[in-house]
């Protein structure tokens, strides 16, 4: 606009360029199957990522992802059971539409942490033979055992019991 009032009015562009890559840190991730040996929800690749980015409206790409010995059922959704238990290490290449950020090491556990679940009776043994001793087994106090992923030992820290152990015995 000049001193009398005149004014004109141009259309310009202006290109605006996000030259800062996102930063991205790595989260190692770690699955507890439940007591029927399966994650409870899914694993999404993006699960293993804090992500900052200083244009809120970037979209995040992966554009590599590899794992050694990675479960078939991976990366999206990953649903686990008790054959994937195990460690898993990655790597992940993450971008924004502009810049890359470095790559990523990551790591993914897949872990049966529920203990078996046993119930047992009690028994009552006589003594009947010449050395009065008598025995119990396992299937002689065990009566239910369930377990999520494994099989299950099972022990009794006393089987044989003599004229010493008479009474009540735990």
């Amino acid at each position: 606009e000049d001193t009398s009032g005149n004014a004109v009015l141009k259309t310009v562009e202006v290109t605006v360029y996000d030259t800062i890559a996102p930063t991205v840190v790595a989260k190692d991730v770690v699955i507890n199957l439940n007591d029927r040996g399966e994650s409870s929800s899914p694993v999404w690749i993006s699960s293993f990522l804090e992500v900052t980015d200083n244009c809120l409206t970037d979209v995040l790409i992966l554009s590599d992802y590899q794992f050694s010995s990675l479960p078939d059922n991976f990366p999206n959704p990953g649903i686990f059971d008790c054959d994937d238990i195990g460690t898993y290490t990655g790597i992940l290449v993450p971008s924004n539409a502009n810049n890359s950020a470095p790559s990523l090491e990551i790591t993914l556990t897949i872990a049966d942490v529920m203990p078996p679940s046993v119930s047992c009776q009690d028994v009552s043994i006589q003594l009947a033979n010449n050395l009065a001793t008598a025995t119990i087994s396992t299937d002689d106090v065990v009566t239910n055992v369930s377990e999520n992923c494994s099989s299950v030992a099972l022990n009794l820290s006393q089987t044989t019991f003599s004229c010493a152990d008479e009474g009540t015995q735990t």
